[in-house]
């Protein structure tokens, strides 16, 4: 379970962020939406980048359109 690797700050933080960057998007509620964004989250956490600006922006990192060059 994720509550057995972080303290429940970080479960708090974690939860927000992903609520955050989904509520934002138009398929957010998608499961599929929502897992890259959690994976997303859960990779800046493990870093040790465990404050809720740091999980929100690397989940909206995740959902980024790619930019293309000219």
């Amino acid at each position: 379970m994720i509550e057995d690797n972080f303290d429940s700050r970080t479960v708090a933080n974690m939860t927000v962020a992903l609520e955050r960057v989904c509520g934002g998007l138009r398929d957010g509620q998608h499961h599929a939406v929502r897992a890259r964004v959690a994976e997303a989250i859960l990779a800046c956490a493990r870093d040790g980048r465990r404050s809720l600006g740091d999980l929100e922006a690397a989940g909206r990192r995740a959902v980024r359109p790619e930019s293309t060059a000219d």
